[in-house]
């Protein structure tokens, strides 16, 4: 749950000088980290039960992956009534960027949807090529290898580019996706030794500390070097600390804690991250709107507050309606079932 608010921290107006930048570059960990949750869920070794897992999650994906995008296009017609940025998305629908880079109309945070899909989809091409588990695995470190390599590419290309070659629109997608979702793979197959590993908390809590102050170091250090706003996902150190924190969690058996953080973070997570962006919307509509994700806005806020509008419209804000609005979506669909 904490990566859930980190993520939608990132598309939330941030007040407080630097802490945006410095949160953000630390909370770039929230997506990664989701795959290799997904990834690390959804396999068996058993090879049938393996594809079922894979054919439910498809389906489950794209079933949000829909609605959302309903939703969005509902939320930025009634706030915005934008007919160019319509037009715009409905284009982006016969487009490169839509079909291969899983550019979402309407929705942006949906990347995160379509990208699971065209992973799952891509491991279950593996699946059908590979006779045995052992092929499959070596598949898999290979494209894993490759994948951290175009990931990587991306996030400092900056440093022999003048101009980025490639945009930040494809450094958010299934290529940058899958690899962590196969570490997920990977990480559940050796689970046993993992926990096993002698590593006291205190290593992996200093670990944490270095890897986290390394990500936000990186970015940095590449803005002064370059000069130019750095279009990255993450960083080297970003890749360890998703790693880091995961095995962390592995070795205390926190996944299983009944606590009310991990309650929230099991059953709501994934709708308050697709959540949070239209409730920012709409908060933005009405008392700000001169503000959103890196966009201004020449409308009149709706409501002008006595107060400075950051005490409403904030990450925390944000979160905790995305979370109540997520508990009641989801006592709908439990009494609809």
């Amino acid at each position: 749950m904490y990566c859930c608010f980190f993520g939608g921290g990132l598309h939330v107006y941030t007040p407080i000088p630097y802490l945006r930048e410095i949160l953000g570059d630390i909370a770039r960990i929230a997506v990664p980290f989701f795959f290799l949750c997904s990834g690390f869920f959804i396999y068996s070794p058993d090879r049938t039960e393996f594809d079922k897992k894979i054919n439910r999650a498809t389906k489950k994906s794209a079933k949000l992956l829909l609605y959302f995008t309903l939703l969005y296009f509902f939320v930025n017609t009634i706030c915005w009534f934008d007919i160019r940025q319509i037009k715009e998305g409905l284009q982006l629908l016969a487009s490169w960027d839509f079909w291969f880079f899983n550019s979402t109309p309407f929705c942006p945070v949906a990347w995160y949807l379509m990208a699971y899909i065209y992973s799952l989809l891509f491991i279950k091409l593996l699946l059908f090529i590979s006779r045995t588990r052992h092929v499959f695995f070596k598949l898999c470190y290979v494209l894993i290898f490759a994948g951290l390599c175009y990931w990587l590419f991306f996030a400092y290309q900056s440093l022999f580019f003048h101009n980025n070659i490639l945009h930040w629109r494809y450094g958010t997608c299934w290529i940058t996706s899958y690899p962590f979702v196969m570490l997920g793979f990977i990480i559940k197959n050796y689970q046993k030794i993992i926990q096993k590993i002698n590593v006291k908390n205190s290593i992996l809590y200093c670990l944490i500390i270095i890897f986290s102050i390394a990500s936000a170091f990186a970015h940095y250090v590449l803005k002064k070097i370059t000069g130019n706003p750095v279009d990255g996902t993450g960083y080297i150190s970003t890749i360890l600390l998703v790693l880091v924190i995961f095995v962390y969690l592995l070795k205390n058996n926190q996944w299983g804690a009944r606590t009310v953080w991990n309650t929230i973070g099991k059953k709501y997570s994934l709708y308050v991250y697709l959540l949070h962006a239209a409730i920012n919307y709409i908060l933005c509509r009405f008392f700000l709107v001169k503000w959103d994700f890196q966009h201004y806005f020449s409308f009149e806020p709706l409501i002008n507050l006595p107060f400075s509008y950051f005490w409403l419209i904030n990450s925390f804000t944000v979160f905790f309606i995305s979370v109540i609005i997520a508990k009641w979506l989801t006592a709908i669909k439990l009494s609809v079932q």
